[in-house]
């Protein structure tokens, strides 16, 4: 799982992705704050008793997708999803930052100068 500052902030920056998140156990979500990065669990440091929404949780974290999730996001097949990664991405040093930037892709956003562009745009 990639908890790099670059991917943190690729996910922070990805807007389509944030919208959509609905936070579940097992995700994991970055302080908006600290960008400390927290597994959600019942285990977790996360009080779960003062979470009434998940809008709550939406307002105190970043949703921080893993590769199955990634993979999901872009209604690929895993063959598909991969491709895209190791052949579109190559320079991408985790799969996470490959695999975002196939989801964003799709939205018609590339990853430069720490921010999604719209290719569309000069």
């Amino acid at each position: 799982m990639d908890t790099s500052k670059e991917y943190i902030k690729m996910c922070e920056k990805a807007e389509e992705i944030q919208k959509s998140w609905f936070p579940t156990l097992g995700d994991y979500g970055a302080s908006k704050r600290s960008k400390i990065v927290h597994l959600l669990s019942w285990d977790s440091d996360v009080d779960f008793s003062l979470i009434k929404t998940d809008e709550f949780l939406k307002e105190k974290l970043l949703f921080i997708p893993c590769q199955d999730q990634l993979h999901l996001l872009s209604k690929l097949s895993w063959q598909e999803f991969d491709w895209k990664c190791a052949n579109e991405y190559p320079l991408a040093i985790t799969k996470e930052q490959a695999g975002i930037q196939v989801v964003m892709s799709q939205f018609n956003k590339e990853w430069k100068k720490n921010k999604w562009l719209d290719k569309t745009t000069p």
